[in-house]
């Protein structure tokens, strides 16, 4: 029997708040195994030794043919739903790989299988390099779509967008008259916005690339006394592996009593980032399981507990304070989620997106594909968390309020919890906003994970 070698798994769990925009991650080490493309129904159990995230088929050729021969045969051998991939199918009959995948994966449950171009995907998780006007959206309780956020440098940001802007047209349509804001933002000329001072412009502005960064704010606030640490982190990529070690040193040479971590829009990413996270955190070393992997009934063999890591800049915390939204996703579920069995782990905000489950990459022609592979569970094989995790207090994200403003409602929130061991009481107007259907971010493939336009 082959011996598995996990330092080769390329594992994803991207994941969107919205998604997805992700704990994923995963380890970028390697692609997939070469070899062969071909078909063949793979459907039926097999003695083959090799890890579902390393196969060693690939497309015959870049032909469409091929390409999409390849997909059909992967979701019919790791898919985590495999058996729910239609029998009979010719692969040959779709026009591309995209189209095929959609078609055939388990749409009841699968909201996240995708294919991308590789450099679009590399460039994110490897640089946090993407492609967009640089910012994230939000419904406020009324339904108006607002900026949530902008990032620096980006073509919102060198425009004057700001957090909290009302977008009233794109390309002079009403956005009340846009089934799909998010999709028509992508190919944005024009875009009518109302300050917060009511003042309104119209901006000519152009998509370009800009840099998403990890940690997006560190601070330190104090109430009644305690040093708290507060975090607002964007995203399970690669550079933020000395960002987080850099701001967990910031926070121990601070002495912090407690502290926040705003995951609000972060939809996943690296598991590997995901782990570090959690290490940060909780002080836990490898003496400690942080989750487990499950593969489809065909791969159990791999099935695997993965440990939490050591790390000179971990906290050691009993308790911790996550601020959560529908857009918190995949990586972000998972550290709340695997860190609930060994310490006193308190959700504010609202539902999260709910995505239990991870992906293996594998590359074909200048594409990859991330179709579900695993799903995720806590030590006490606790995860299954498709409808999303409940927050312990319900709180608006109050979009006209800077972030890391303490009177901004999540985090002023937390901080009633620090403080009284309890959630504040709910007032009317929040009761009135969390009993109402409100509009949510919806985006698709790999815009889940980004979460970012």
């Amino acid at each position: 029997m082959k011996k598995i070698n996990f330092g080769r798994l390329v594992q994803l769990v991207v994941v969107y708040g919205v998604g997805l925009l992700i704990s994923l991650m995963v380890l970028m080490s390697a692609g997939c195994g070469g070899g062969g493309g071909g078909g063949g129904d793979t459907s039926e159990t097999t003695d083959e030794a090799y890890p579902p995230c390393d196969v060693p088929y690939a497309p015959a050729s870049d032909a469409i043919a091929d390409q999409n021969d390849f997909v059909y045969r992967l979701m019919r051998d790791v898919y985590l739903w495999y058996d729910k991939v239609p029998e009979g199918i010719d692969p040959a009959a779709f026009d591309s790989p995209e189209q095929l995948l959609d078609a055939i994966k388990y749409k009841t449950l699968d909201r996240w299988s995708f294919i991308e171009l590789k450099s679009v995907v590399d460039a994110y998780y490897g640089e946090g390099q993407s492609y967009g006007l640089g910012i994230k959206l939000g419904y406020d309780q009324d339904n108006n779509v607002r900026i949530a956020l902008v990032y620096s440098d980006s073509p919102a940001d060198i425009h004057g967008l700001v957090r909290g802007d009302k977008i009233l047209e794109i390309n002079g349509q009403e956005v009340d008259d846009i089934d799909d804001v998010e999709n028509n933002l992508q190919n944005i000329n024009i875009i009518k916005i109302q300050k917060i001072d009511n003042t309104i412009n119209s901006i000519v502005i152009s998509n370009d690339y800009f840099t998403i960064p990890s940690v997006y704010t560190k601070k330190i606030l104090t109430n009644n006394g305690k040093k708290i640490g507060y975090l607002m982190f964007l995203g399970f990529i690669e550079p933020a592996q000395n960002d987080l070690q850099n701001t967990f040193a910031y926070f121990q040479n601070e002495g912090i009593d407690e502290l926040i971590v705003d995951l609000r829009y972060n939809g996943g990413g690296l598991v590997k980032i995901a782990n570090e996270l959690g290490s940060l955190i909780s002080g836990r070393g490898d003496d400690d399981i942080f989750y487990k992997y499950r593969y489809n009934n065909k791969y159990q063999l791999y099935n695997s507990p993965v440990r939490f890591t050591t790390y000179a800049e971990s906290l050691h915390l009993n308790r911790i304070i996550f601020l959560t939204t529908e857009q918190t996703a995949s990586a972000s579920e998972l550290v709340i989620n695997g860190l609930k069995p060994y310490m006193d782990v308190i959700t504010i905000g609202s539902i999260t997106h709910g995505k239990p489950v991870g992906m293996c990459r594998y590359e074909f022609a200048d594409k990859v594909i991330y179709p579900i592979t695993f799903s995720l569970v806590n030590v006490n094989d606790e995860g299954d968390y498709y409808d999303g995790i409940s927050p312990v207090c319900s709180a608006e994200d109050e979009l006209t309020v800077a972030l890391g403003n303490a009177t901004e409602d999540m985090l002023e929130t937390a901080l009633f919890y620090i403080q009284n061991g309890t959630c504040p009481p709910q007032t009317e107007a929040l009761a009135r906003a969390v009993s109402v259907e409100h509009k949510r971010v919806e985006l698709k493939g790999f815009r889940q994970v980004v979460g970012a336009f």
